[in-house]
């Protein structure tokens, strides 16, 4: 008697705004499927041609490789997501590590970017009105230790 063991990965279906985990969760799928599913999509490896009879047999198996990437990727975007990036310009994406690169682009929120948006926050509390004092610069804690005085 044999018995299979299958592991069986769900895929988050990236809607926009959960990049972050839904990236993370390909990545395990990606990992699963073997080393050569994610160096696909870390650097574009596709042939020159789409040509079977001309190919190598390496390149052959990047091809195959390639579709599986992208069957995962395409199984794993909301339908609106799916629509902006996938026939975005018009040209349909067919590359995994171009696919993969766009959505970073496109969705990827950075920290950098999210302590961008909480220091305008406060911006939009600054009054306008005009006043007769001098402008001061104030410090965060620990920084006006290491300030020095040109003064």
């Amino acid at each position: 008697m044999s018995t299979s063991e299958e592991v069986s990965l769900e895929l988050l279906l990236l809607d926009g705004s959960n990049y972050a985990s839904w990236s993370a969760s390909v990545l395990d799928v990606f990992r699963a499927m073997g080393p050569h599913i994610e160096r696909i999509v870390d650097v574009s490896i596709s042939p020159p041609s789409d040509d079977l009879a001309i190919l190598s047999k390496e390149e052959v198996k990047c091809l195959q490789h390639n579709a599986q990437a992208t069957n995962v990727l395409f199984s794993a975007l909301s339908e609106d997501v799916f629509d902006a990036i996938i026939f975005g310009d018009g040209e349909p994406l067919e590359d995994a590590h171009i696919i993969w690169t766009t959505l970073k682009e496109r969705y990827d929120k950075s920290k950098c970017d999210e302590k961008l948006l909480s220091l305008e926050e406060p911006l939009e509390e600054c009054s306008t009105s005009p006043t007769n004092e001098e402008p001061q610069v104030i410090l965060p804690k620990g920084l006006s230790d290491h300030a020095t005085s040109t003064s």
